[in-house]
């Protein structure tokens, strides 16, 4: 497939690599990120800090980061939300659904998602497991001006310092938070 275009465009220089590795006669050429954003826009909703996790809800992809913030009391002024397609355990969704400060909505539609996604303050988006893949609810997080939180790896790597808050391991998550 690759080797059938006349041309490819790419968003990062990571995936840039990866796919010129695979032709030697394609040009592949690598465009600017479509969206950047401030660090840190409070949107003030309701004087409380909203934190999220969305897309693919996934044990991999920072739902037991959210669970363990929502968990503490230097945190309880905070409102946590998880939305996407769940790929949860009915027993983690149960769990997440117990907490008082978190609210978990699957299976919503395109609008619900740009809606919830625009309503957040700072995205989780931390991968402990990462195969190369990057994230479009970072890109239209950004472009709400809500700022990810990522793991520092990859394509992540690539976006700008002053979009994003980048933290390499998990334990670096909750100090960034706060």
């Amino acid at each position: 497939l690759i080797n059938a275009q006349r041309a490819i465009i790419v968003h990062s220089a990571y995936a840039q690599e990866a796919v010129q590795s695979l032709t030697k006669t394609v040009p592949v050429i690598k465009a600017e990120l479509p969206a950047t954003t401030p660090q840190l826009l409070r949107r003030e909703i309701d004087k409380k800090m909203h934190i999220g996790v969305a897309g693919i809800l996934h044990t991999v992809k920072g739902v037991s980061l959210l669970e363990e913030a929502a968990k503490l009391k230097e945190f309880s002024e905070c409102s946590f939300y998880m939305f996407g397609l769940s790929m949860l355990s009915e027993a983690d969704e149960l769990r997440l659904r117990s907490y008082p400060n978190i609210i978990l909505s699957t299976d919503v539609t395109d609008f619900e998602f740009q809606t919830m996604l625009s309503r957040l303050d700072l995205l989780i988006n931390y991968r402990s497991k990462y195969m190369g893949e990057t994230s479009l609810t970072v890109i239209e997080a950004m472009r709400y001006g809500v700022t990810p939180v990522v793991r520092d790896i990859g394509w992540y790597s690539e976006i700008p310092d002053d979009c994003v808050i980048k933290v390499q391991q998990e334990d670096q998550l909750l100090p960034a938070l706060r």
